[in-house]
């Protein structure tokens, strides 16, 4: 999978750059579909705080897999928007791609 990282205004630690590129080509492995992705980390101004939103969306051949979340820190961020992601990808794998043979429901 082919995956492209930004963090617009915004200093991401170099760690948390590392941990969100190995786990999206975990998620990668496990559903062979994808083919690039992209991930956002994004720092925006709140009333009350600063919020850090984490945007990833994958691409799939006909599909287009997409999650946004918000937290205090990049960290529950990412791991939110993950598992959104594997909900999502749950849900498009068993409802638009071929079950293997013999399986049956």
């Amino acid at each position: 999978m082919k995956l492209i990282v930004q963090s617009a205004h915004s200093h991401v630690s170099p760690v948390m750059l590392t941990y969100a590129q190995e786990t999206l080509q975990k998620l990668a492995g496990k559903y062979d579909e994808i083919l690039t992705g992209k991930l956002d980390f994004k720092e925006e101004e709140d009333d009350q705080a600063k919020k850090k939103t984490v945007t990833i969306m994958l691409n799939m051949p006909g599909h287009r897999i997409y999650t946004h979340t918000r937290d205090t820190n990049y960290e529950r961020a990412f791991a939110e928007a993950v598992d959104k992601l594997e909900h999502q990808l749950r849900k498009t794998k068993w409802t638009h791609f071929p079950r293997p043979t013999g399986y049956a429901e």
